[in-house]
């Protein structure tokens, strides 16, 4: 059969499936999954064991992954948070806001302002590089064109290319970046949201 994707992104679908399900094995461990957004960089906060038997931890995906940040920078640096501490303290916080009708309609409605923001931010940035990869895809094509018509030496050919090229990886990796689930948990979160608004 004809390869249809390359070795790395295969390694990198093997290794979310095994994420997804060593998650669905412990279900009922982690009452924020997929809730919770870090407030440095933008990425699903991921759920953690440190070493089995220990505190569970929920961390940044930017940081877990290595992943660069949305810039383009460094990777995540916002630190390990305590589950039990998160957990009782979004709690707390919901108790509080359930006793009262005017905070939780409050909330709910800056939740789907947000939501919507977030959506927004995360489409803005996919269509961004889309663009940006079809324009290099694009001087590639023309590059080729001018090289196969001898309008263009091969040394300077060569070195183009590998320019472009390097341009290009860049853009797929920031594009790699952007993590696909989040969507989808957004969608999740706003149709839930949505619930308990119309209750």
């Amino acid at each position: 059969m004809p390869v249809i994707i390359d070795e790395k992104t295969w390694q990198l679908a093997q290794q979310r499936r095994e994420e997804a399900r060593s998650v669905l094995r412990d279900p009922k461990g982690w009452l924020l999954q997929g809730m919770c957004f870090c407030g440095q960089c933008g990425h699903v906060l991921k759920c953690l064991h440190k070493k089995p038997k220990e505190h569970r931890y929920y961390t940044c995906g930017g940081r877990v992954k290595h992943r660069l940040i949305r810039d383009g920078n460094k990777r995540c640096s916002l630190p390990y948070v305590r589950a039990d501490w998160l957990e009782l303290g979004v709690w707390e916080k919901v108790a509080a806001v359930l006793n009262n009708s005017d905070e939780l309609a409050e909330c709910v409605n800056k939740s789907l302002v947000e939501l919507e923001e977030r959506r927004s931010q995360i489409e803005d940035e996919m269509l961004t590089i889309d663009s940006k990869l079809e324009v290099i895809r694009a001087k590639k094509e023309r590059l080729g064109m001018a090289f196969a018509d001898g309008a263009v030496l091969e040394s300077a050919y060569k070195a183009k290319l590998n320019q472009l090229k390097k341009q290009e990886a860049d853009l797929i990796k920031c594009r790699h970046n952007i993590d696909p689930r989040e969507l989808t948990e957004l969608d999740g979160l706003e149709g839930r949201i949505a619930m308990v608004k119309m209750s």
